[in-house]
């Protein structure tokens, strides 16, 4: 008996000469569908008998008298069976809709409830590249077990117990507790309030948090930013119990001294600080509100807020001993806490990964006020003696260059360079640093602490600590603190930018756009013209070239130049003379599209007149030699001084674009060639402009409209965005001086682009610069070191658009070098991101943005975040 089915599911007849193999198909379609609603033994065996379907089927043909009494159940069954998969596979697609975002069920009429009122999803910025979309939510279910597996069923319970404390927003990992009361008072503080103070000096960003379970909803958080120095153990009392408004010893004012806000981004960033700001004779917050005065929301001795507990950020020292505020005070078990410290000495260096002692002194002249004691050999039992009262840098285990080094920065004392040169010779016993310095010259003798035997100030300076760099993973620095890629963060910094999404938060590709009114047979034959995405919606459907700079219908009259001196109408009645070289003529300065102004090398004096070159370099040579032009529809001079020996700024800038002209009152010369600027490094040149025709538009952008173009040039018209391949960013051109190098390490001559980026990097810098012929020069250890603008920025013109193999006197083409390893910048980025498996990576974002939904990716967000940085950790050392 064959199964055959006809158009209408319902509708089946039994034919025996039907084919043998439909039957076996048909018969394992319904034996799999009676398994799904009623399985049994005689259904699906369980021997695993690869013939027993046949076997089945041969049952089945010698049972043809019982085949018309069974008809009528097999049919419900398989009406039963295609019932529950369509509606199965209904429930799935609706489900899938619901968590897409959709606001509206498959077919567009029926609105979705939970998502009509959620309005255009946005992608969340803690997303990892090639995880922004709106389906989290589906991936998250599917990851589920595997996150449970993370988390043991004990530690679920002790979180549960917790209750409340496990919200992010009341997360402390990467928090010292030094205060708490009521329900946060559970587990104590991790920190002993006479331990505070050293922790808060070297704590990250001086960021106090307090967190109230008691209080309204808009103090439950609270984010004090510490603006000033402070010298005084008060400050505790003055934040947690009063007056907020300080004592003659804390200073606490409102704007001055410090600055609230309701998240640690907006400390970080310093945006979005409360607008009232109010204190009083009570504790933390005052009467300061986020946006209008409050009453009650403050800690105190009694009477206040019962449930709070107050943090200070994790750094990354270890207290060891110190004087005045720096001394941690009180004992431990019937043992001095700083005794405790110091017996841990030994201990915690050799566990440090690079065996640094820190010393800070608040009284102390830089760079005497943050110094590094670096190890290089193991160090002796009596290293704290030594350090805190007879500091010899030359006797057996302490010999400075053999066992040590002293250096002025923590960059400098892990990287090793720029190590302190001098000490004095030994002559008594005095405390670290003696009396050594940078070098001879700068040295100081009187910058150090003696301690006495039980570690306080004997004589010296006082205000100083001691601290052992941590960089145990159990203990390791945490900053919270978000930086995502551009591209990431897009749809989250610059929502309008952004453009129109669709309802599942993914941004719209318009249609490539028309040139309208504009002549294409206008732009300029260029290697640079083609197919970009600069609306980054992920299709290349800008179309950006270069054309000729625009002109204007309205021109004044060519000025007069006959008049040797004069300026504004001749009140200025100084002699001057004119260079006639190759430079001096007419110039369409105000982009009229006439050629109108007189311009030209001049000076006060004839036997200093000389030809200053090109402007677009200079504007000035030496204090009396100067370029200046006479206005179109004027007869004087722009300027009535040498800029350079006075100190004023030229007129027209530190370089002059503009083009030469053929002549007075000439057109404005017609771009017809490249000129070959990169768009990365100007869209404007001297006679064109690097203009798009967005997607979606008619016409092009505006000269100006854009001021950084990085965007990669695609393969054609609608491709999809290609993955960026540039190793270095464009910065600009800045100028230089000989005496003292804004980038300071020249590592080559005629070097090729790719080559100096490459050895620059390859040396740990993170800015390399381009100068005269193909000079390569290197600076900056961190990506913050901007010194390399320390003496100004010149228009790109000024460098010869950093094109060829010139590129000025005393000037820099400035890269930055892309994925070059900072470990200040890399403390910054989200704990995730430092998880080298992509897999666990992507795991821990999902988890810590979906925080806020369950318990497990609470727990999972902060396993996988300390994970991240233990790996971050062993980067850096």
């Amino acid at each position: 008996c064959v199964i055959t089915f006809s158009n209408q599911p319902k509708r089946c007849d039994c034919k025996k000469e039907k084919d043998y193999n439909m039957l076996l198909r048909v018969l394992a379609l319904a034996s799999v569908f009676a398994w799904c609603v009623a399985p049994s033994a005689a259904q699906f065996p369980l021997n695993g008998d690869p013939g027993a379907l046949k076997k089945m089927v041969g049952a089945k043909l010698n049972e043809t008298s019982q085949v018309d009494s069974k008809r009528n159940k097999d049919e419900g069954l398989m009406d039963r069976a295609m019932h529950f998969a369509a509606s199965k596979e209904k429930q799935k697609t609706i489900q899938e809709f619901i968590e897409r975002g959709s606001l509206s069920f498959p077919g567009g009429e029926e609105v979705i409830e939970q998502n009509k009122d959620a309005g255009v999803q946005i992608i969340d910025p803690r997303t990892p590249k090639g995880f922004g979309n709106p389906f989290f939510r589906k991936i998250h279910v599917q990851e589920n077990l595997d996150q449970r597996a993370l988390v043991t069923e004990a530690v679920t319970k002790a979180a549960i117990a917790l209750g409340r404390q496990l919200n992010p927003e009341t997360d402390t990992v990467g928090w010292r507790k030094f205060w708490s009361n009521g329900q946060m008072n559970e587990g104590g503080s991790t920190v002993w309030n006479g331990e505070f103070l050293p922790f808060f000096f070297t704590s990250a960003n001086q960021i106090i948090r307090r967190t109230c379970l008691s209080c309204k909803k808009d103090f439950e958080e609270i984010y004090y930013k510490r603006k000033t120095p402070v010298r005084s153990r008060e400050f505790l009392t003055v934040l947690v119990s009063g007056p907020f408004s300080g004592t003659n010893a804390v200073p606490n004012q409102c704007g001055t001294d410090f600055d609230l806000y309701s998240s640690y981004a907006d400390a970080i960033a310093g945006t979005n600080k409360w607008r009232h700001c109010e204190t009083n004779s009570k504790g933390l917050p005052g009467h300061s509100g986020p946006d209008k005065k409050s009453d009650n929301e403050f800690t105190c001795g009694t009477g206040c807020q019962p449930d709070y507990a107050y943090y200070v950020e994790e750094g990354n020292w270890l207290p060891m001993a110190g004087t005045r505020e720096f001394h941690i005070p009180g004992t431990r078990d019937g043992t001095r806490k700083e005794e405790i410290w110091m017996n841990d000495f030994i201990t915690n260096l050799q566990a440090s990964g690079n065996n640094i002692v820190r010393r800070m002194c608040h009284v102390c002249t830089p760079p005497y006020d943050d110094l590094y004691y670096r190890r290089y050999t193991d160090a002796p039992s009596d290293l704290l003696w030594t350090l805190f009262r007879d500091f010899n840098p030359d006797k057996i285990g302490n010999k400075m260059g053999v066992d040590f080094d002293i250096f002025s920065t923590l960059e400098d004392a892990v990287r090793q360079i720029n190590a302190w040169e001098y000490c004095a010779p030994y002559t008594s016993e005095i405390g670290f640093p003696a009396q050594c310095g940078p070098d001879y010259d700068s040295h100081l003798n009187d910058q150090w602490t003696k301690y006495n035997s039980i570690g306080n100030h004997g004589s010296g300076r006082a205000h100083t600590g001691f601290f052992v760099q941590n960089d145990g993973t159990d203990m390791v620095k945490f900053k919270q603190e978000w930086l995502s890629e551009e591209e990431e963060m897009m749809a989250f910094l610059y929502p309008d930018e952004y453009g129109q999404t669709d309802d599942l938060g993914l941004k719209v590709c318009h249609d490539p756009g028309s040139y309208g009114t504009e002549n294409p047979e206008d732009d300029i034959p260029d290697s640079h013209n083609g197919w970009y995405d600069v609306t980054r919606c992920g299709q290349c459907n800008d179309y950006c070239r270069w054309v000729p700079l625009g002109t204007s219908s309205t021109c004044s009259p060519p000025s007069d130049n006959s008049a040797g001196n004069g300026w504004n109408g001749g009140q200025w009645n100084m002699q001057v003379f004119e260079a006639q070289d190759e430079f001096a003529g007419w110039y369409d300065v105000d982009g009229c599209g006439e050629c109108n102004y007189y311009c030209r090398w001049i000076t006060w004096w004839d036997w200093l007149l000389v030809s200053g070159g090109n402007p677009s370099f200079r504007t000035t040579y030496g204090p009396y030699v100067w370029w200046d032009c006479a206005p179109a529809g004027t007869n004087y001079h722009s300027m009535d001084h040498a800029p350079e020996y006075y100190g004023r700024v030229n007129y027209w800038g530190s370089t002059f674009h503009h083009g030469k002209c053929d002549g007075e009152g000439s057109a404005t010369f017609a771009a017809t060639s490249s000129e070959g600027i990169e768009p990365r490094v100007s869209t404007l040149g001297e006679t064109m402009q690097f203009s798009c025709i967005m997607s979606g538009s008619v016409g092009g952008t505006e000269p100006g409209h854009f001021d950084e173009f990085e965007h990669q040039k695609c393969s054609g018209e609608g491709a999809v965005t290609p993955t960026s391949t540039r190793k270095d960013r464009f910065v600009g051109c800045y100028v230089d001086y000989v005496d003292a190098r804004a980038l300071p390490h020249l590592v080559g001559v005629g070097f090729t682009h790719d080559q100096c980026e490459s050895t620059c990097r390859a040396k740990g810098y993170h800015y390399f610069g381009r100068q005269y012929y193909e000079e390569c020069w290197c600076g900056a250890l961190t990506l913050e070191d901007d010194t390399y603008s320390r003496y100004g920025e010149l228009d790109p013109a000024a460098c010869n658009y950093c094109n060829g193999d010139y590129f000025g006197d005393a000037r820099n083409c400035v890269y930055e070098i892309l994925d070059q390893f900072d470990a200040e910048a890399e403390w910054k980025k989200h704990e995730c991101s430092h998880i080298p498996v992509q897999d666990k990576r992507k795991q821990c974002y999902i988890s810590c943005r979906d925080a806020d939904e369950d318990l497990t990716n609470q727990l999972v967000c902060a396993k996988l975040k300390r994970n991240g940085m233990e790996w971050l950790a062993k980067d850096v050392s």
